[in-house]
């Protein structure tokens, strides 16, 4: 079961705790290997994947606000590749159009290109995690400042210019979280399902996809069943075609993968 669309087990500790694995895009991160899934083939081996991160971090800090990243998170690539230093955009290009003697086979090229945009969503949340982080140590010496000088109350404490800090975490994994789907479906694992907690992706999936099903009532799920039995969890399933679950308006001959039906797992809770 592979949670979606966080990528990082920090950022849903309950899930890490119920046995959800995270999809990890070929950087190999040590810090929660136990939690993370590798597809297998991936087109950009470890080190080739970390230096596209180093490079994408590297364009981004070209920007003051890393909200202005987010269109880095679509599928189409032209506009990062005009952005990269010369050297990895021409490179980026010649592993998206051509292979070893000849053209790239359709089913390769989309998997670089899938890779490459889960490594760059990846980059995306870490930044938002680590924003996430900065606001909780903020606050915290506010707190501790407020309580220091005697200022509990928070319209004193206001009218002196102090503020608590509040991000938005749907500037990570959360946000166009329909544009990631296709990628994420492309490396789902064979029998393999998505965990879905947050709940307004829930309530789109709900208006816009086929009519979901309680766990408990489904019939061919017993691997399912037994899974979230052994760890308290109930929710839905929901099982309708790839591009049906992107909010796509039709199927993409380019992305063949999104014809076949997938199961969505929606957390209760």
């Amino acid at each position: 079961m592979i949670h979606f669309p966080w990528m990082h087990p920090e950022a849903a500790p309950e899930a890490v705790r119920e046995g959800v694995r995270f999809l990890d895009p070929g950087l190999g991160d040590s810090r929660d290997r136990e939690s993370l899934w590798t597809p297998g083939g991936l087109p950009l081996d470890r080190k080739e994947a970390a230096r596209y991160v180093n490079e994408a971090l590297s364009f981004g800090q070209r920007f003051q606000d890393h909200k202005d990243l987010e269109y880095l998170r679509a599928a189409g690539l032209e506009d990062f590749f005009s952005g990269t230093s010369s050297s990895l955009s021409d490179e980026l290009e010649r592993r998206l159009k051509a292979g070893d003697g000849g053209a790239v086979e359709a089913d390769e090229e989309q998997r670089k290109r899938g890779q490459m945009v889960l490594l760059l969503n990846w980059m995306l949340e870490d930044h938002a995690l680590q924003a996430r982080k900065g606001e909780r140590q903020y606050n915290t010496m506010m707190s501790d400042l407020r309580e220091t000088l005697g200022l509990e109350d928070s319209k004193e404490w206001h009218d002196l210019g102090f503020r608590d800090l509040s991000l938005n975490m749907e500037e990570g994994g959360a946000s166009r979280w329909s544009g990631l789907m296709p990628w994420f479906l492309l490396f789902l694992p064979d029998g393999g399902y998505l965990f879905v907690q947050d709940k307004a992706i829930q309530a789109e999936l709900r208006e816009n996809c086929a009519e979901t099903v309680s766990l408990t009532e489904a019939s061919g799920q017993e691997e399912l069943k037994r899974f979230a039995g052994e760890r308290g969890m109930s929710g839905d399933i929901l099982v309708d075609s790839g591009w049906h679950l992107a909010l796509m308006s039709r199927s993409d001959p380019e992305m063949a993968w999104l014809d076949r039906e997938y199961t969505v797992f929606l957390e209760r809770g």
